[in-house]
């Protein structure tokens, strides 16, 4: 594939599958934070889960780990054709999937906002009417892909029983997890530094 390749990274993906994000609330106390206190407003902080993301960063080889910029235990959601503003590739090691399709796209890049609204919050949402399907995959649980974000790309099913349009919910409640890595380094540069690991 030219812009995504299927990896084998030693990580053990059981394990990462058991990640959970933790939200702590501490209550505001007069001299500092504490899980006891007078009556204030709480501060609210995500806690990343740190063993998984450190096998994460430990797995990748010592020339891309500077170009690394964020380690996170997200959801997979279905996206329209789309680029990211901020990082330039990302591996994803997928821990739970439900049958999503990632596809690639090629044509004018020209921004659409009228499918969704969530340009500026790390995308450009593209047209589709100028684009044409190029490849895709459907990865499988514990599959590791690592992908150039700036190729448009969108998130949908491989058989999606709906009709032909756009849909942005899933198709059940299954978890769908991943956990990314991403970098503002080239896709090539992560690429040739893991051309012994490509799988397919």
């Amino acid at each position: 594939m030219k812009h995504a390749a299927k990896i084998n990274l030693e990580v053990p993906m059981p394990f990462l599958g058991k990640a959970k994000v933790v939200i702590g609330q501490h209550v505001l106390k007069k001299h500092g934070y504490g899980l006891r206190g007078f009556d204030k407003p709480r501060a609210v902080r995500r806690y990343l889960p740190r063993k998984q993301t450190e096998l994460v960063r430990a797995a990748l080889p010592d020339e891309i780990k500077e170009g690394l910029v964020a380690v996170n235990l997200t959801e997979i959601r279905l996206l329209a054709p789309h680029i990211h503003t901020d990082e330039m590739a990302v591996i994803n090691f997928y821990l739970e999937t439900n049958g999503e399709k990632t596809t690639f796209w090629e044509g004018d890049i020209i921004s659409e906002d009228s499918d969704v609204s969530d340009n500026g919050n790390g995308y450009i949402n593209l047209r589709r009417d100028v684009l044409k399907e190029a490849e895709y995959f459907v990865a499988q649980p514990f599959d590791v892909w690592m992908m150039d974000t700036r190729a448009p790309h969108s998130v949908g099913y491989l058989n999606d029983p709906r009709d032909k349009d756009l849909h942005f919910e899933p198709l059940d409640d299954e978890k769908r997890l991943i956990m990314q890595a991403f970098f503002r380094i080239p896709y090539q540069q992560v690429a040739s530094a893991l051309q012994h690991k490509i799988v397919c």
